[in-house]
């Protein structure tokens, strides 16, 4: 299998989540072939377990690396994670493999509903609730008729189930199995929010909420963050970046999470966790609104974060956090089509 996501030396939800969906793939079939194609100035170009072939920039416009891949590793399977032209979609077809396309968002998902990407599509799956998104039109409904296979399917949220044992491990491995704490993440690191790193004013924040409400925080900095981390304090403590699994547990048991209105804004709604959130990327911002709008996050207000940490921490041990109908973790029906002949 062949997983092509977007990849930058800024972002890495894509690929993150193709990582995911490639190690649940490896469990589940050892023996399966597994390669990527990404950015070779990505940070995490070089740490990819699985086979990688190098794109001069996004793979989708290094279209000669992909013909280059897709010939050499010739592939059962192809995900386009966010990613990839109409011809790639199309040789990718000729060449006999299945096509998988994700998205995130309504431009991205209207790229998988024009006819010269619709022949190729074998499934696509939209990573957002049903209510960030409007609905189909009448014209690409009707253009689905000919072509149902690449109907896009709504599978909300893509993670791994926390592991509450290896959760709790790691928290006595850093001396935090006995604090409450907040989680931090300003995702993969790379962001910049008015000439800072979003990880830099992720870190202001935890400065505020440790010292304002006597928690702990553990800070997410981002493999992409270019500069070391602070030294851990009796406050604060920071890490590069946390597994899948391991990260999940933690937004599971935090008191509250901070975090950027990515995959991870998805995940937290998708476990009823109470957070703060802030858009850190252009395609964010009306997706936190939208989320806001479900009564599923707050919007930092940098100046009154600290009022706002106590406001949803209050409310959540009140009411809790609901969606209706709750939001679901999609890996399963992305490994079902991956693994369906």
């Amino acid at each position: 299998m062949l997983f092509i996501p977007v990849s930058s030396p800024e972002g890495m939800g894509e690929y993150m989540r193709s990582l995911l969906v490639a190690d649940a793939l490896q469990e589940k079939r050892a023996n399966a072939e597994i390669a990527f194609i990404l950015n070779e100035r990505a940070p995490y170009t070089a740490h990819c377990p699985y086979t990688v072939f190098g794109s001069k920039g996004s793979a989708t416009k290094d279209s000669k690396a992909v013909e280059q891949a897709l010939k050499e590793f010739q592939p059962d399977v192809v995900i386009f994670d966010a990613s990839g032209r109409a011809k790639q979609f199309k040789l990718a077809k000729r060449l006999g493999a299945k096509v998988v396309f994700i998205s995130q968002h309504k431009k991205k998902r209207a790229r998988g509903l024009k006819l010269n990407r619709l022949p190729y599509i074998d499934h696509h799956f939209v990573v957002q609730p049903s209510f960030c998104l409007p609905p189909l039109s009448l014209v690409a409904r009707l253009k689905l008729r000919i072509f149902p296979a690449a109907r896009p399917t709504h599978i909300d949220a893509v993670y791994n189930e926390p592991d509450i044992a290896k959760t709790q491990q790691w928290l006595i491995d850093h001396n935090l199995n006995d604090k409450p704490f907040v989680l931090l993440s300003a995702g993969s690191g790379g962001h910049h929010i008015n000439g800072l790193y979003a990880t830099e004013l992720f870190n202001d924040y935890a400065l505020q909420l440790s010292q304002a409400l006597k928690l702990h925080c553990i800070v997410v900095i981002g493999p992409n963050y270019p500069y070391e981390a602070p030294e851990n304090s009796a406050a604060i403590t920071y890490v590069r970046a946390l597994q899948n699994d391991t990260f999940v547990g933690l937004l599971k048991l935090a008191e509250l999470v901070v975090i950027s209105a990515g995959d991870t804004l998805v995940q937290s709604a998708a476990m009823q966790v109470p957070s703060l959130c802030q858009a850190i990327a252009k395609d964010q911002y009306r997706r936190l609104q939208q989320f806001q709008s479900e009564g599923l996050t707050l919007a930092v207000e940098p100046k009154k974060i600290v009022i706002q940490a106590t406001k949803v921490m209050t409310l959540f041990k009140q009411q809790g956090v609901s969606s209706q109908p709750p939001l679901k973790n999609g890996l399963s029906t992305i490994l079902e089509a991956l693994m369906s002949n």
